[in-house]
């Protein structure tokens, strides 16, 4: 269910900030979109610093995802808030909000469909520097990518000139 909260099908999620989803954990998709950067919303960072429960929910949210590429650091980070119960500091907060981004499903980015991206990627894998993770997304069938994936993936298109430099995100 917490899947279904955080995917979304283009560049940019849905706007329901602190709405709850299905799921009971808080919908707090929202922020600015500056060219290929995606700007923190400030009245959403100053919302959830004051409150523990929304980042409590929300971290624990991003641990119950399947499949995500949370490193070591990022795992103790969204436990420790998981638990709680003080306002967090505003850097803190950032963290949550970047982890949040970085947990949603992307089927589309700036007009790609990451599927015929990893099609036409594989045909191209032996020119890649990691074949293995172009080869992986072809056999799963994949069709949608957390952010990191994502990120990935247009940089490989960007490898072998399917895309121009300038386009999709840059990170």
């Amino acid at each position: 269910m917490a899947e279904a909260a955080l995917s979304c099908g283009g560049a940019e999620p849905p706007s329901r900030a602190g709405r709850l989803g299905e799921s009971g954990y808080p919908q707090v998709m929202n922020g600015l979109r500056t060219g290929n950067a995606r700007m923190i919303n400030y009245r959403e960072l100053d919302a959830l610093t004051k409150d523990p429960r929304r980042a409590s929910l929300t971290a624990a949210m991003l641990l119950s995802l399947d499949n995500a590429d949370w490193n070591e650091w990022e795992v103790d980070f969204l436990e420790n808030l998981s638990t709680r119960t003080a306002p967090l500091s505003t850097r803190q907060a950032e963290k949550l909000i970047e982890l949040r981004d970085a947990g949603v499903l992307y089927d589309k980015i700036d007009g790609f469909a990451l599927k015929t991206l990893i099609d036409k990627l594989w045909i191209y894998r032996h020119e890649l520097t990691d074949a293995d993770f172009i080869h992986h997304l072809k056999a799963s069938g994949t069709v949608k990518l957390r952010k990191r994936q994502a990120l990935k993936l247009l940089a490989y298109a960007r490898q072998i000139g399917e895309i121009e430099p300038h386009q999709g995100w840059v990170g």
